[in-house]
């Protein structure tokens, strides 16, 4: 569907000119991985939530078709159920990706945290040298410091060869 120059889609109104991972999906029923990348979070979980929900269909669908073999005998036809058995695991592989993408950047979040925790921790440790000790001082540990972590990371080399 074309729109005039300058003005965007009814999906992507206030997403900032970029359609919504969930409005694709719905109308295309296809995602790539750099759509994947470029969601954000709650998108994602979204999108994870409809796709759940469209396994879920397919399951029943499945289990409607077999309970229909077992009480009636009445096969379902081939090409469906094998286009329903491709479909759900299409959608599984979707589902994973999705989930793979939330894990990494929960782990990157977290890391950040631990990072920006770690470089507080030192940037008080040195506030506190300052206040407490005279510059000589606070230099003599500093370079201490430097001197332990060069041994420690020496250590760590030795041992791994």
């Amino acid at each position: 569907m074309m729109y005039e120059e300058g003005k965007q889609s009814p999906e992507s109104e206030g997403l900032g000119g970029r359609m919504n991972i969930c409005s694709k999906y719905v109308d295309s029923r296809r995602i790539s991985t750099t759509d994947i990348k470029i969601a954000d979070s709650e998108e994602l979980l979204e999108l994870k939530s409809i796709i759940d929900g469209d396994i879920l269909a397919i399951n029943d669908q499945l289990g409607k078709a077999r309970t229909e073999r077992i009480t009636n005998g009445t096969y379902a036809d081939p090409d469906w159920y094998r286009r329903a058995m491709t479909a759900k695991g299409a959608k599984g592989q979707l589902s994973q990706r999705i989930q793979n993408e939330l894990r990494l950047r929960r782990k990157e979040n977290s890391q950040q945290r631990m990072i920006s925790d770690s470089e507080r921790k030192y940037t008080s440790l040195v506030q506190a040298l300052h206040l407490v000790l005279t510059a000589e001082q606070v230099d003599e540990v500093v370079q201490k410091a430097r001197e332990l972590r060069r041994s420690s990371n020496d250590a760590i080399v030795n041992s791994t060869t």
